[in-house]
């Protein structure tokens, strides 16, 4: 019984969270928040863009793109804990 609460009570502090996100976006200025996106995705291209470069003329046989990708992928976990 009380796994089934634990379960319960993760899932509605879950839901609690994407609420609390949802109330946040929606007082972001729309045109802010494009520019924002944006200017973002640009500074990722650039720097995916570099790390391919650098593997192409420096690089030594170790695939940069790859291992980035997996550092991105395991950054927000980091910030969770």
């Amino acid at each position: 019984m009380t796994l089934k609460s634990d379960v319960l009570l993760k899932i509605a502090g879950a839901i609690a969270i994407l609420v609390a996100s949802l109330v946040v976006l929606s007082a972001i200025d729309s045109e802010k928040l494009l520019w924002g996106m944006g200017a973002i995705t640009t500074l990722f291209a650039e720097l995916f863009g570099s790390m391919k470069i650098y593997d192409k003329f420096i690089g030594d046989g170790v695939d940069v793109l790859h291992i980035s990708q997996n550092n991105l992928r395991q950054f927000p976990i980091i910030l969770i804990k």
